[in-house]
């Protein structure tokens, strides 16, 4: 049974086309959505903020909860309950799996860039290590394709 979905969100609108799909799924299954953002911040990355780039940083949380908040509220009014959660963790593959492991969720919905080949195995793939390394089923919505109730609609997603 399906009570708990992760959706990771990158502040992109291709990571927003999983959202489609986790509200279909959460509706279907009374489920609750929690949207999480990794924000990579230079403190993280081993750097010291400087005073005058600590604005900055103040600004890009504020950009983020004010993200997250948005899609909240898109998915309240549709009657999926749903909460947010900002976490500065690097990778964000290992944010991932441990917000998954926390929360003890069902299921993971996200989407995938869809890249191959070289750009692949230079870029790497958050979708692919997440799937790795979940402790619960992913469910993978390639670039451009949402889930839909329409017989066969399911046929480009993946599940690992």
């Amino acid at each position: 049974m399906i009570t708990a979905i992760l959706v990771p969100l990158d502040g992109s609108l291709l990571s927003e086309q999983a959202l489609p799909t986790a509200a279909m799924l959460a509706a279907a299954t009374e489920a609750r959505i929690t949207l999480l953002r990794v924000l990579v911040s230079p403190g993280i990355l081993g750097y010291t903020v400087e005073p005058s780039c600590q604005d900055l940083v103040r600004a890009e949380r504020r950009e983020v909860r004010s993200y997250l908040s948005r899609l909240s509220q898109d998915l309240s009014s549709q009657g999926v309950r749903v909460n947010s959660l900002l976490v500065d963790l690097l990778p964000p593959v290992d944010a991932i799996v441990a917000q998954a492991r926390q929360l003890h969720s069902d299921l993971i919905v996200m989407s995938s860039h869809g890249r191959t080949g070289w750009r692949r195995l230079c870029l790497g793939s958050v979708a692919h290590q997440v799937m790795r390394h979940a402790p619960c089923p992913v469910l993978l919505t390639p670039c451009g394709a949402a889930l839909s109730p329409a017989v066969g609609a399911a046929q480009n997603c993946a599940v690992a």
